[in-house]
């Protein structure tokens, strides 16, 4: 409902398609109206120009005293993509709120729609990219071959997707035949399988020639190169975590899935088969799941970093450890042959030997009753896990049966938004642009660079990027807390960082892209051998990785570039800016109010910079060699962190974190002591976290203000003439922590990641929508609510543009 008393140019019930041009275009592309009914809506589109013309003059002229000589001239109203970012922050607001006590609910306490301005902009390349795949692109046979792979590997998963049963052979059968994969389940024996039959042979065929997922993952390394190597699994498939709560249910998916299978393999009357097989299944799941919680308990705090010394370790070491099952030479020569050869001195990245040695206990106490028995039952398991592995690219039978087991266990993922607009992130588009983002990753992040990155862009991002590495010099340069020498080596550090903006040349490279995806044709293949062929081709980059330079610049360490994230590497120095986050509203064109670069990207950017230099950049180095902080700097910085623990306390914030936070595995059966080691912590990290974040939005409005005062001509103001400029800079550094209420900021990102969580190849994905507050809340949205208001009632320029009391403005700055 619209606040009295309030002047608004949007309201969420004029903006709820995003913006007045996009209302406009779909009523003209998608209603065939007759001549009478489009003289009425013409008529009721000028009524509606004609009043917020008048809103906005009324306005000009109520606010005129607060914004100087205000003229209409001056506010962005020709701009769509003023009057959609204008749109869409009215829509998440809610100005009944007090932005002095609870400034969060003032930003972002509107229809409960929005989300985080980050996570929607996601979504939205997300939905441009199936757009242009789903087009042909208009270039036709014109298209450069990557592209012309790019767009049919697509089209080939809609078809795919549109199949609902074999006609024919199953694919899977025959791949799981040649593999000797599922002997017991389809009746063969070792002998007819090629001699695979042993527990080992079939790790490796599961894990080595298809590379999915199945008891741990192991890294292959040469020489000093000791990151981004070739992930050959998961610790545990993708539904360990729910057979305890639904274990009646995840059996009756193992016993239809199976039934499925036998039914296209033309055995029939096989129920004990099937019983048997789905039993075995779950036996060795909770076993594992159980071995997962020892782990859990484990845990080192902090975790070391996946490439400390005391996890590499020869395969010859490894073999020993674990030698009764798995030959992990031939595991890897499976893996990366032709392109590496294995021997027994090839460094392996164990990143928990202690994890090792559980499976090993495991293995040992399941085979001591029967061999024969526990033969059976790990083969079962890893045909599973291979069946899994393959649920999105078979049938539609199989895929909606998967799916269906799915939303019972996630009731949240229904809350998920696919990328055709419908819930729960099963549609076509949603799951063939993370098939083809999968399979072609560069390709795809090419296409994005080039249907929207304005030419300029990653010029001025760079010049940003380089303006908030001078503001963090200067801060280093006041501290009065840190030492010198710990100054210098942060200045040293900082220098040091690698800037990667935008995009790497490659991404406008035809010749290159051509070359990476040569041995992919979406055109001679069936879809099933398509996604093997995509297999082989990740298998293969992965060991060229492993004998290459690290080259930062390469493409290949650029990740997704349609992502809207910031982040800095630790073991590269390395800040990661792609083109994604490089959008409307975090970073506007040239033409657009400028005070959305320093309220998005810039503070973005910041945060990321200080972590170059900040304790958690020390604590790094010491797990690794040893750390730069001096001992009476980390003093100096600990004294200072117990105001931020106090203003956590004073927010209740702590109630949230010994009780609900969402890094904590529901199903994990975690000692109390324990739980309060953690969640300390969990504290201090987060309370460097927010000592970080007051830095960054301090040092973004100060450039801010520097940047209106430079000479030429101010930029044009946002049509929210009810907000100051002040203000706005506010609202729209709240708004990247916004989340939508009744469903956690990980549900839309459930759905832009779910390739890597599928496929085992990028690291497992977990979801927390399952954790509640007692209010009905979700955590995270708590954890965002009490961080972000935490930050800004340190932040001087906050209380002045909006006016609070002295008692609501606090004074717990370190950087």
């Amino acid at each position: 409902m619209r606040h009295p008393g309030k002047a608004h140019i949007f309201h969420s019930d004029d903006s709820a398609s995003g913006g007045s041009s996009g209302v406009f275009s779909r009523f003209f592309r998608r209603l065939p109206l007759p001549p009478a009914r489009c003289l009425a809506v013409a008529t009721g589109l000028v009524s509606l120009l004609a009043i917020v013309f008048i809103c906005l003059f009324a306005v000009a002229i109520r606010r005129g005293a607060d914004n100087g000589s205000l003229e209409l001239t001056d506010i962005c109203l020709t701009e769509p993509d003023c009057l959609s970012v204008a749109a869409a922050a009215a829509r998440r607001m809610n100005t009944s709120s007090e932005p002095c006590s609870d400034f969060y609910s003032f930003a972002c306490g509107g229809d409960g729609t929005a989300g985080n301005v980050p996570a929607e902009m996601e979504l939205g390349a997300r939905r441009k990219l199936a757009s242009s795949l789903r087009s042909g692109g208009g270039g036709g046979g014109g298209n450069p071959a990557w592209e012309r792979k790019l767009r049919r590997f697509y089209a080939r998963c809609e078809e795919n997707f549109d199949t609902p049963s074999y006609i024919g052979d199953n694919p899977l059968l025959a791949a799981m035949r040649a593999a000797g994969v599922g002997e017991f389940l389809l009746n063969q024996s070792s002998s007819a399988a090629g001699g695979l039959g042993g527990f080992s042979r079939t790790f490796q065929a599961v894990s080595g020639r298809f590379f999915a997922h199945s008891l741990f993952a192991t890294r292959a390394v040469y020489s000093d190169f000791l990151h981004r190597r070739a992930a050959t699994g998961a610790t545990l498939s993708g539904d360990a975590m729910y057979v305890r709560h639904e274990k009646e249910l995840y059996r009756s998916l193992i016993k239809d899935v199976a039934g499925m299978l036998l039914r296209d393999a033309a055995m029939t009357n096989q129920t004990a088969r099937v019983e048997t097989f789905a039993n075995d299944v779950l036996y060795v799941e909770e076993q594992l799941l159980l071995t997962h919680e020892a782990v859990l308990q484990h845990a080192s705090l902090p975790e070391q970093p996946a490439d400390h010394p005391a996890n590499l370790a020869k395969i010859s070491d490894l073999t020993d450890r674990i030698s009764s099952y798995f030959d992990f030479r031939a595991y890897l020569a499976e893996i990366y042959q032709p392109g590496l050869v294995i021997r027994n001195d090839t460094q392996v990245l164990v990143t928990d030997w202690y994890y090792v040695d559980q499976l090993r206990d495991l293995l040992d106490s399941m085979r001591r009753g029967s061999p024969t028995d526990f033969n059976r039952k790990m083969n079962n398991y890893l045909t599973w896990t291979l069946i899994a592995f393959f649920q999105w690219d078979l049938s539609g039978e199989y895929r909606l049966r998967f799916a269906a087991y799915r939303r019972i266990v996630w009731p949240s993922n229904g809350l998920t938004i696919g990328v055709d607009g419908g819930s729960g992130g099963d549609d076509a588009a949603t799951d063939c642009l993370e098939t083809v983002r999968w399979g072609m990753n560069q390709a795809l992040s090419a296409l994005f660079v080039r249907n929207n990155f304005e030419p300029g862009a990653k010029a001025r991002a760079g010049a940003l990027f380089e303006k908030m590495r001078r503001a963090a010099k200067d801060s280093i340069n006041r501290l009065v807390w840190m030492d010198n020498e710990t100054k210098r080596r942060a200045k040293q550090r900082l220098a040091d960082m690698v800037e990667k903006t935008g995009y790497p040349d490659e991404a406008w490279d035809d010749s290159y892209l051509d070359a990476e995806f040569r041995q992919i044709d979406p055109s001679t293949h069936s879809y099933f051998s398509l996604i093997v062929s995509c297999i082989n081709y990740w298998k293969t980059r992965q060991a060229r990785l492993l004998t290459q330079t690290y080259n930062p610049l390469d493409f290949q360490h650029w990740g997704q570039l349609w992502e809207p994230g910031l982040r800095y590497l630790a073991y590269d120095r390395e800040l990661l800016a792609q083109a994604g986050a490089l959008q409307v509203p975090l970073f506007p064109s040239a033409g657009l109010p400028q005070l959305l670069a320093y309220s998005g990207a810039a503070s973005m950017m910041a945060h990321e910079i200080l972590q170059s230099f900040d304790i958690t950049s020390h604590a790094y180095e010491a797990q690794r060699t040893s750390g730069w902080w001096s001992d009476a700097t980390i003093s100096e910085y600990r004294k200072r962190t117990a105001c931020i623990m106090d203003l956590f306390k004073a927010r209740q914030f702590i109630m949230v974190l010994n009780k609900d936070l969402p890094t904590l595995q529901p199903s994990a059966a975690l000692s109390i002591p324990y739980q309060s080691e953690r969640n300390q912590h969990q504290r201090l990290l987060l309370s460097n976290w927010t000592a970080r974040e007051m830095a960054a939005v301090s040092s973004a409005r100060a450039q801010f203000d520097a940047h209106r005062l430079q000479g030429g001509r101010p930029d044009k103001r946002l049509p929210l003439l009810h907000l100051t400029e002040d203000q706005m800079f506010y609202v729209f550094y709240m708004q990247k922590f916004c989340h939508k209420r009744g469903a956690s900021g990980l549900a839309v990102r459930r759905a832009s990641r779910g390739a890597d969580w599928r496929r085992g190849l990028g690291g497992k994905f977990h979801d927390s929508d399952g954790f509640k507050h007692s209010d009905g809340d979700d955590a995270l949205l708590i954890l965002s609510r009490a961080l972000a208001n935490t930050v800004l009632s340190n932040a001087p320029g906050f209380a002045k543009a909006f006016g609070c009391p002295a008692g609501n403005v606090h004074s717990c700055s370190l950087y």
